[in-house]
């Protein structure tokens, strides 16, 4: 009776455990240790894998594994011996089922005693949704990451309680400059502020708290990246939850080019502003400048009619030619700086004695200071006997020196103007040097800035338009040169021109000095092409002074028929710039038919371009407007005597 009852009870035991086994919503399968094959499994296993139970018993191991290269037996095994000699042990695993397909599963495999005997029971789990969403989150974020890492502005996200920086983007490395991010994870925020005011670290607390009660703040940053540097950047900061924790996120623009490129149009702003201020001041002086040569060029032209007097007439005449000169020197001035301006300027370069050169400014300068007894000019020669020969543009040396002598002169009342060179090395340094009044600091640097003029009583008193040194510095650094100036207030100044020392053959010249008593001519026939009637009536009172005659051309076309019917001319002088036919036109015509006459260039174009321009077409000569009596009589002289 009893050992029915017992009997009962263990077969409804069984019955329940069996229940228990067959209804639970995980695998479970049960192997043999020894042989690795499945001895057991519940109906959970039979729907996951879709074998029937008596397919499944007595399989290996490795039945229901995808057997790829990591889920493998050998992979397997190696669980298995962790569960029999460490402990129990839970891992992914990719499983196979009876059709073939693969899914994800996750097995927590352990030794259990069962019956008595020693087995190992794996519980498996279908994890493939879990692990589809899992690649699906890693999916995103490796696409977040991307695009974080991506973006061509530097992110960075900061604790504002820890007061650490979380995390940061590849851009945020090469923008600060730092070699991996825990290097710059590991910085504190005042190491990448310039700490310099306004742009100090107790300023980023204010746009932090501005952002914690207004919302996203935007502001413009002096940074400073790892090796010190100083940049600019535009900042966007913005409070919000980054993984449940309150986070700032700061995203950051590199603008320093934006930066450069307002400053930029600042300065060309205060540039332009400046510029039309100073051409204001220029036309105003330019105007005051012309204004006064001609108010006495009119002036004494007007009291010469009404005196009699040898002696006061000499005077005026004196004074009207002054101040035709000193008007020249204007209109030069103001068409040079145009020219420089526009890009026509050009170098003539040749090789010429500097020696002579000094000499002959020095012969030409000594007239300006003969009025003045208290001021002397002074050469000092170069300590060397051999003459120094320089290959460079003549013309325009001479005239850098002139300039910087004559301000000496002009702003010395009494002392010395002193001015030489000597070579040093490559170089060759110029100074011209003075005791005059000299010049404060703030203008040292704006002297040579066109239309400027430093206005003290003297300067008002000597005039100018403000050209003469800005004209001085662009001939010097055409001529690959620079120019430095040095003053005291009330002691005066040295300015020093450094220009390359190049040598090269030197052209022979020939100058032959025709006696007064020889410039007389014998009643030679001379055609004047000139259209303006004044001019014409100048160059015709000389010659018949000097008993030449003259026949007139008021165009090209006309220049040329003229010459062609009269076998009788000695000597054209032919003005470039005329109606109907230029004179470059007319003088090619007449040369082609008779190219024995001597033609000379008469030109208003003072500039080296011109002169180039006239030996090039292979005229007998120029003269430059406004023409002067003694060269106008020895050029004639010269071709038509000694032709």
């Amino acid at each position: 009776m009893f050992t029915q009852s017992f009997l009962y009870y263990l077969k409804q035991r069984e019955h329940e455990l069996n229940e228990i086994f067959n209804s639970t919503p995980e695998a479970i399968v049960i192997y043999d240790i020894e042989t690795s094959k499945i001895i057991d499994c519940n109906k959970q296993t039979q729907t996951l894998y879709g074998y029937s139970k008596e397919e499944l018993i007595g399989k290996h191991l490795g039945t229901l594994s995808a057997n790829d290269e990591n889920y493998n037996v050998a992979e397997a095994t190696k669980w298995v011996q962790k569960a029999l000699t460490v402990g129990p042990q839970t891992y992914t695993w990719l499983g196979k089922k009876k059709s073939g397909e693969t899914f994800w599963t996750e097995i927590s495999l352990k030794k259990s005693r069962i019956g008595g005997v020693d087995r190992l029971m794996a519980v498996v789990r279908d994890i493939t949704e879990r692990v589809a969403h899992q690649h699906e989150i890693e999916r995103r974020e490796k696409e977040f990451r991307e695009i974080f890492n991506a973006t061509a502005e530097a992110i960075l996200i900061y604790d504002p309680h820890d007061k650490t920086l979380i995390d940061c983007n590849n851009r945020a490395l090469e923008m600060y400059g730092y070699s991996s991010k825990k290097e710059l994870l590991s910085s504190k925020m005042e190491d990448l502020s310039a700490n310099v005011e306004p742009y100090t670290y107790d300023k980023v607390g204010y746009y932090s708290r501005k952002a914690a009660t207004e919302g996203p703040q935007r502001f413009d940053w002096l940074a400073k990246s790892k090796n010190g540097k100083h940049f600019w950047i535009e900042v966007n900061l913005r409070l919000t939850k980054i993984g449940g924790a309150e986070r700032e996120l700061i995203v950051i623009r590199d603008i320093t080019d934006r930066k450069k490129f307002e400053d930029d149009l600042v300065k060309a702003k205060e540039k332009a502003e400046e510029s039309d201020r100073l051409k204001s001041a220029f036309l105003a002086n330019l105007s005051h400048e012309i204004r006064t040569p001609m108010n006495a060029i009119m002036g004494f032209s007007d009291l010469l009619k009404f005196t009699q007097d040898e002696q006061k007439r000499k005077e005026y005449i004196d004074t009207i030619q002054k101040s035709g000169f000193r008007l020249l020197d204007i209109i030069n001035e103001t068409i040079e700086i145009a020219k420089l301006d526009t890009g026509l300027i050009k170098t003539n370069l040749e090789t010429f004695s500097l020696d002579q050169l000094m000499q002959d400014i020095y012969n030409e300068m000594k007239i300006k200071t003969l009025g003045n007894k208290e001021l002397e000019l002074i050469y000092l020669p170069p300590n060397t006997k051999a003459e120094t020969f320089i290959y460079t543009d003549r013309v325009k040396l001479q005239q850098i020196l002139i300039n910087l002598i004559t301000n000496g002169i002009k702003y010395t009342p009494r002392g010395a103007v002193a001015y030489g060179f000597e070579i040093k090395g490559n170089s060759v340094v110029f100074n011209v040097k003075d005791t005059g009044i000299g010049i404060n600091r703030k203008n040292r640097e704006m002297v040579f800035k066109r239309f400027y003029r430093v206005e003290n009583p003297l300067t008002i008193k000597v005039g100018g338009i403000g050209l003469g040194l800005a004209i001085t510095k662009a001939y010097t650094e055409l001529l690959g040169g620079t120019i430095e100036l040095d003053s005291e207030l009330g002691k005066g100044t040295s300015v020093t021109v450094i220009l390359p020392f190049l040598t090269g053959e030197p052209k022979a010249e020939v100058f032959v000095e025709i006696p007064p008593d020889q410039l007389k001519g014998d009643s030679e026939l001379i055609l004047v092409a000139e259209d303006d009637d004044y001019n014409f009536m100048y160059i015709n009172e000389i010659l018949h002074q000097f008993n030449y005659k003259c026949i007139r051309a008021t165009n090209g076309e006309e220049a040329v028929k003229i010459a062609q019917n009269n076998d009788n001319i000695r000597l054209i002088l032919m003005d470039l710039k005329m109606p109907k036919m230029d004179g470059f036109k007319a003088f090619e015509e007449i040369k082609k038919l008779k190219p024995q006459i001597p033609i000379v260039a008469q030109t208003a174009y003072a500039q080296n371009e011109e002169k180039i321009k006239i030996e090039t077409y292979g005229f007998d000569g120029y003269l430059i407007k406004p023409l002067r009596k003694d060269e106008l009589l020895r050029l004639v002289n010269e071709r038509i005597k000694y032709r």
